[in-house]
């Protein structure tokens, strides 16, 4: 069977943004250290609440599971909240042309990112997972071999 080649993807360097709302951002000192520490670098980095002004030019966007278990209680006003970040056709064609879509699984289609973008052309998704999945093996193989 023949694997077909995927072409490599060039990252690069930039100013990584991460927006959430106000009230669910987390105050820590990575995130208010990581502009002046990323110009050193020739980067950057910035913390907003407005999705469109962080996915301005950006390579790659990522989502993450907006209700974890335990938190159904919270489960329809959280997504309220989050709406406005749902990684969607609109918010990647605001991205970087040769923009990605990542999320680290289980995904919730119309949640966090929609089913189009997902399972769309700009999805990198399934590729991450795989990946995670050789690294998790070989660490797995590490482990073992050692005992």
């Amino acid at each position: 069977m023949a694997i077909p080649s995927v072409p490599s993807r060039r990252w690069s360097t930039g100013s990584p943004a991460s927006t959430t709302t106000r009230s669910s951002r987390t105050p820590c000192r990575a995130s208010a250290a990581a502009p002046a520490a990323g110009r050193g670098r020739g980067g950057g980095a910035r913390v907003t609440a407005d999705p469109l002004q962080a996915v301005d030019g950006a390579r790659a966007l990522y989502a993450d599971t907006w209700v974890s278990m335990g938190d159904e209680d919270t489960r329809d006003q959280r997504i309220r909240d989050l709406a406005p970040y749902r990684i969607d056709d609109d918010l990647m064609d605001r991205a970087a042309g040769d923009a990605v879509a990542l999320h680290c699984l289980p995904a919730h289609a119309g949640e966090e990112i929609t089913y189009e973008v997902l399972h769309g052309p700009r999805s990198a998704v399934w590729d991450q997972a795989e990946n995670r999945m050789h690294a998790q093996a070989s660490l797995l193989a590490h482990v073992l071999a050692g005992t």
